[in-house]
């Protein structure tokens, strides 16, 4: 028999854990309604209860149930839980789509995999203005070198150019610069900080539509009201800058890389598309 505080402090702990299950058990069917409100792609492997997945980075899951043709599984997910240098494994059970589990492979089965990323492409972007990459073209202790050997000759049109000031005076994303920065010595040599990797025609561009050797709507940029060339110069863009250490052979992967992935759209699918455009636009009109 226990004293009366001992018995209200049991029923507490009691009616917390009851709760505790209720809310787990709405908070999984809350899960589930959600992922069949979404649009789930159908799935591409069949599993079957019992068997064991990797979910996230718990240690692993096993599969509780199948649902809707398996596009949703119930998973039993294990994960660890480090109490202060002593720790356990914890468990609980969700609701997940199929392509969030990863086949589970033991400790022994991941050491024999073949491992594939390298890093060799990976670029580090920072979000930057226009502004900031005409600094870079100007400055004085070290411009950017527009013609490495690597890169094309100027390309584009009075046309071509004026449709990018366009796209950056309506806020739409002009792609990424890709730059490598050169070692001190070299600029002391060369008065080169930079080169264009990838991004050269863009630069171009813009240099050329600041020193006013293009016109914007039948106005050169000096003839452009403050608001418009303070959003032209502040428009934001995401650039990459390679470290000086980085080789010839380097480079030149990097634009082999960044210009033969993809496909560009084909001409004929850019027409139906300004078809369609066109068609909205009238049908705006008329209303």
């Amino acid at each position: 028999m226990g004293t009366r505080s001992e018995k209200i402090k049991a029923t507490k702990e009691r009616k917390a854990k009851e709760q505790a299950i209720i809310d787990a058990q709405r908070t999984k069917e809350r899960n589930l309604k959600d992922l069949r409100e979404s649009k789930i792609n159908e799935p591409t492997i069949i599993r079957k209860v019992g068997d064991k997945v990797s979910f996230g980075f718990h240690i692993a899951s096993i599969i509780k149930e199948v649902l809707d043709d398996g596009k949703i599984y119930l998973i039993e997910k294990t994960w660890e839980e480090g109490n202060y240098g002593r720790p356990y494994n914890q468990t609980s059970e969700r609701y997940v789509v199929w392509h969030d589990c990863s086949d589970y492979y033991t400790e022994e089965q991941i050491n024999d995999l073949p491992k594939f990323a390298t890093n060799e492409f990976r670029l580090s972007f920072m979000n930057t203005t226009i502004n900031n990459v005409v600094c870079k073209y100007y400055s004085w202790h070290g411009k950017i070198d527009m013609n490495p050997s690597y890169q094309r000759k100027d390309v584009w049109s009075v046309r071509d150019k004026a449709m990018l000031v366009d796209s950056i005076m309506k806020g739409i994303d002009i792609g990424k610069l890709v730059l490598v920065k050169h070692s001190f010595e070299e600029m002391k040599n060369t008065g080169w900080g930079y080169e264009v990797l990838d991004g050269k025609q863009r630069i171009q561009a813009i240099i050329d539509f600041i020193e006013g050797r293009f016109q914007y709507k039948g106005y050169f940029y000096r003839e452009l009201s403050h608001h418009d060339r303070i959003s032209f110069e502040g428009a934001h863009i995401l650039i990459a800058e390679l470290p000086e250490s980085t080789t010839y052979e380097e480079k030149l992967k990097h634009f082999l890389r960044v210009n033969t992935s993809g496909k560009q759209v084909d001409k004929e699918h850019l027409d139906l598309v300004r078809d369609e455009l066109a068609k909205e636009l009238a049908k705006i009109k008329k209303e």
